[in-house]
């Protein structure tokens, strides 16, 4: 900074003041970056929404009908969940989540071998990554050609060699994408690329995020500078020229120094007579022709931050779908929370399907080396997401029965509604009789007056069991 700045504004400005030096000079993901950490409400969001698709994830199922599983799918199912625990695949979610969010697109390069499937997954730094169809490309920087067939992607493309370019086949990377087809995107080198990389939330409040900052870094300067300021008038009447020897500029220039000396002396020995600043309830010992006044600020026109920073929290929500109710800043309404939770799930369940299928395509290309002879029994694999938040679980029941109820809808169908595998014939050997046998009507299902009953009515007998009564 040009000027040091007194505490406590020397910590709130400097930071501020070198995230800008420092963002200008990076690249566009280490900007997004920056910008992530830096402000508190786009974080809030992203981690918002990071957490609900980490909650939506819950693993790998066989999709069938119905039926219980035969036993080569039970060992399919449980080297799926086997895998997902060895590589951390629900902890995965919320960072890939996290990096969709800020930058678009999450990279991961595995080890693969032949009969053993993936033995590694590791992450791969984006900052830097390029994608080009040949090696050729790495080192030009033409702007008017399109890549579009991605054969490599590049880590390091200032390195002088193969090894420290840190080039790595398509084959051997996993791209997670937000939204990558169709998408005309510049890369890092701001070379033309098209359906390789995808456009982030953070991309569209790059330049709102940056107003906000420097609307807030104004306001601390403003703030900072436009305080009550106190002057002290000394009485320099006995520094006057014609008491010092000399010609008379010698004497002016001796009066100067002189004064000036004795200024510093009194700032030291009496504004600041220490490394700490006098508090405010501390006075100040001078002799009686010393003059303490307060300088008021000028009443200069001020806009207010408030307006600009509201204005950029509100397009945060737009842009990640979070709303300010989520974060903390907006409205705590009854109605605006189930109605923008509602679209929040909506949101994390398609973030949660866009990564969790690329999972499943690593888990199937494992598993086929494990279970080269059932191709069926792979393909029938799919993923677990829940599609509904805690507190919905009391109206995703009351759902359940009513489609009971109508009677047009199967068990597995009114299971799925509620988030449940079909039942194996092991389970349906254990589920426990009706507390009460008779038909519950409708109304009685989706309200509360189902009442529960501990001995029949004498006046209205219950119905029996077909073949209840009989002789053994």
């Amino acid at each position: 900074m040009s000027e040091p700045y007194s505490i406590p504004v020397v910590v709130t400005l400097q930071g501020v003041e070198d995230f800008f030096n420092e963002i200008f000079l990076a690249t566009k993901y280490q900007r997004w970056r920056q910008l992530y950490a830096k402000d508190a409400e786009l974080f809030a969001a992203v981690h918002r929404l990071a957490t609900c698709c980490y909650d939506a994830f819950q693993g790998f199922r066989i999709d069938k009908e119905s039926g219980e599983l035969t036993e080569i799918e039970r060992k399919v199912l449980n080297e799926a969940n086997s895998f997902a625990r060895k590589f951390s695949l629900k902890r995965r979610m919320f960072s890939d989540a996290t990096d969709l969010a800020i930058y678009g697109d999450k990279l991961y390069t595995y080890g693969f071998e032949s009969a053993k499937g993936v033995f590694a997954l590791n992450d791969v730094p984006i900052f830097n990554t390029i994608v080009v169809e040949n090696k050729e490309q790495i080192e030009t920087v033409e702007t008017a050609y399109v890549i579009r067939d991605a054969k490599f992607y590049v880590t390091n493309p200032d390195g002088k060699s193969d090894e420290e370019r840190g080039i790595i086949p398509v084959g051997k990377i996993l791209h997670i994408d937000l939204n990558k087809s169709n998408q005309l995107v510049q890369d890092v080198r701001m070379r033309w690329t098209y359906g390789i990389w995808s456009i982030p939330p953070t991309q569209s409040l790059e330049l709102m995020l940056l107003w906000k900052w420097n609307t807030i870094r104004n306001d601390m300067l403003w703030r900072h500078r436009n305080l009550p300021r106190q002057q002290h008038k000394l009485d320099l009447t006995t520094f006057a020229p014609d008491k010092y020897p000399g010609t008379f500029p010698e004497q002016i220039a001796a009066a100067k120094q002189a004064a000036k000396q004795h200024m510093e002396d009194y700032a030291k020995t009496i504004i600041q007579p220490s490394d700490k600043p006098l508090e405010a309830d501390q006075g100040y010992v001078t002799d009686k022709n010393t003059e303490i006044v307060v300088i008021e600020p000028s009443k200069g026109a001020y806009t207010a931050a408030d307006p600009v920073v509201d204005r950029a929290n509100q397009a945060i929500a737009l842009a990640t779908g979070i709303s300010q109710t989520f974060t903390g800043a907006g409205e705590r309404t009854f109605a605006g929370v189930y109605i923008t939770s509602e679209f929040m799930m909506k949101e994390a369940v398609r973030i949660t399907d866009q990564i969790s299928s690329k999972y499943l395509e690593l888990v199937k290309k494992h598993l086929t080396e494990k279970f080269r002879n059932y191709p069926n029994e792979i393909n029938s694999l799919d993923v677990r997401i829940r599609v509904f938040l805690e507190k919905d679980l009391a109206e995703r029941i009351r759902q359940a029965a009513i489609m009971r109820e109508m009677s047009s809808f199967t068990t597995t169908e009114i299971r799925e509604t509620v988030g449940y595998d079909p039942l194996t014939k092991e389970q349906e050997a254990q589920l426990p009789l009706p507390l009460i046998r008779r038909s519950e009507t409708l109304r009685e299902i989706t309200t509360d007056e189902l009442k529960r009953r501990s001995a029949p009515s004498e006046t209205s007998p219950l119905p029996k069991y077909p073949g209840e009564g009989e002789p053994k």
